[in-house]
């Protein structure tokens, strides 16, 4: 079974997971209230609280997990309160510091590793590596000699495939990120 950690500041009395039967109860420590929900979010949480989520974990994994929801909130603010670990996908790497996240538990670079098994999806992250230090779909295209709407129809697939935009502003680090494990990783599976 996998789940997620909560966290909130104790300074918010409100549950934001509600109290219902079969629902987890809080756990006080170090002046915030930590949950545990069932890696499927069924409802939005309290859009008022603000909260970090951990990536989906085995519950008997819970407790490595609660520094990753730590970064979660420290995300958090009045515009974004909920916020959930997975949208940082390698960056939850940077956070970790007595027990480090087992990659496998990221989604990015599960889909990474998948894309990896074969030729095509190597490819596109192949484009996604020129992309990202040429820094323009022009510029990529120039370097490995292709025309840059190949160039934007790779990356759109590869944002298919993967669940986020890598060539959106926002998603620049996450991608990066990604990338950055996958070639120190290189020769190994993720």
């Amino acid at each position: 079974m996998l789940v997620r950690v909560v966290i909130i500041d104790m300074a918010d009395p409100a549950n934001p997971i509600g109290r219902t039967v079969g629902r987890s109860t809080s756990v006080s420590v170090d002046g915030e209230q930590l949950f545990l929900i069932s890696d499927q979010i069924a409802r939005s949480p309290n859009p008022s609280t603000i909260m970090g989520i951990s990536l989906p974990v085995p519950a008997s994994d819970a407790h490595r997990y609660v520094d990753n929801a730590r970064f979660a909130r420290s995300q958090a603010c009045e515009t974004d309160p909920v916020v959930i670990a997975d949208r940082f996908g390698a960056l939850n790497l940077l956070r970790m510091q007595d027990h480090p996240l087992l990659r496998s538990n990221i989604p990015d670079l599960k889909h990474a590793q998948e894309l990896m098994d074969c030729a095509s999806g190597r490819e596109l992250l192949d484009t996604l590596r020129v992309y990202l230090r040429c820094g323009s779909l022009r510029a990529a295209a120039d370097t490995i000699f292709l025309h840059h709407s190949s160039i934007a129809h790779r990356l759109a697939k590869l944002s298919q495939r993967l669940g986020y935009s890598v060539d959106s502003v926002e998603n620049r680090a996450r991608a990066t990120a990604m990338m950055m494990v996958i070639d120190s990783i290189a020769g190994s599976p993720i």
